[in-house]
């Protein structure tokens, strides 16, 4: 079973490594459509905030690495890279936070996962 992880582990990051490069258009969506939506969803959820509102929003890893990455700025180049590199650490069930201020929305968390037990945390 080990070996058939590892095999996943292998598979899936050079998969992901293909897809963010953007040289491969055999993608149902490229990288940079994926980054595009995903970060207008959440201006468009920052926007609808009441001040001091509360959004929650459920989705997979992906999403969550790449508001995260976006969100600590940086040249395309470096938020692909961050992403990438969060990505493969995402625990399903994981929370993120932001708080939204003056200078846009920060992260708080990244991740956060010790409400689940080492038995009850999954990847991917």
């Amino acid at each position: 079973m080990l070996s058939d992880k590892r095999a996943f582990q292998g598979w899936f990051e050079a998969a992901t490594l293909r897809w963010t490069g953007g040289e491969h258009d055999d993608y149902d969506e490229s990288f940079a459509a994926f980054s595009a939506r995903v970060s207008d969803a959440l201006d468009r959820t920052i926007a609808s905030l009441e001040p001091r509102g509360t959004a929650v929003v459920f989705t997979s890893g992906g999403p969550v690495s790449w508001a995260a990455s976006a969100r600590l700025g940086g040249s395309p180049d470096l938020q692909a890279y961050l992403w990438l590199r969060l990505n493969q650490v995402t625990i399903n069930a994981g929370v993120t936070s932001f708080v939204v201020g003056s200078r846009g929305a920060t992260m708080l968390a990244f991740n956060e996962h010790t409400h689940l037990t080492p038995d009850h945390q999954t990847y991917r």
